[in-house]
């Protein structure tokens, strides 16, 4: 899967079976439209119409609610092969950063919430941070991963993991396998284009 990100910067990414990239700009409406005609497309004849407006009216508040956060682009599942009450999207966006800064000067941010490491990933060293709260009260889990890279001076990109479960047995094993699957997709992000820096560093 390909997609812009800023300028003429790109970037490519693995998708699992089973899930979609979605834009949040100009293009979401139609997006949603031709993903929505697709799931329906094999309802009967008469139920296709609602059904797909159904599917519309899911999807387009998390689309919104995604570029309300200035997110780029969101993955999603469009079918759960688990069949327990929990949830997972990935949203991609760009950030302005303080020139000279790379992924690992990052990871001195005192505003960090959670467990920070760097990684070499195909679109370079990417600073990881993991949120991983203790259960709810309620027993239901919310965990969010997060993986930062600068791909030229001055800018900076976020691929933001998020998963969702109310409590069932087993929560937690289910929330480790979905985050494993997420940070798969995440990881393996890659530039498009020859102006991303190598390493997150400078290529001169």
């Amino acid at each position: 899967m390909k997609a812009p990100v800023e300028g003429d910067l790109g970037y490519t990414l693995i998708l699992p079976a089973g899930w979609v990239m979605l834009p949040t700009g100009d293009g979401a409406a139609a997006a949603i439209k031709s993903l929505a005609a697709t799931l329906s497309a094999e309802a009967p004849r008469d139920e296709r119409r609602a059904r797909a407006d159904r599917l519309t009216r899911a999807l387009q508040p998390l689309i919104d609610d995604a570029r309300a956060a200035h997110a780029r682009d969101v993955v999603i599942p469009i079918s759960q092969p688990w069949v327990v009450p929990a949830s997972v999207s990935i949203t991609i966006a760009t950030t302005p950063l303080a020139p000279g800064l790379d992924a690992a000067d990052l990871d001195t941010d005192a505003t960090r919430r959670g467990q920070t490491s760097t990684m070499l990933t195909p679109a370079g060293t990417a600073l990881r941070e993991v949120v991983s709260p203790s259960s709810e009260p309620d027993g239901s889990v919310r965990r969010v991963v997060t993986y930062t890279w600068v791909p030229r001076d001055g800018l900076g990109v976020i691929a933001t993991l998020v998963i969702g479960a109310t409590a069932f047995e087993g929560v937690q094993d289910i929330v480790s396998a979905l985050q494993d699957l997420g940070e798969t997709v995440m990881g393996s992000i890659a530039w498009t284009t020859a102006t991303a820096r190598p390493e997150g560093r400078d290529a001169s």
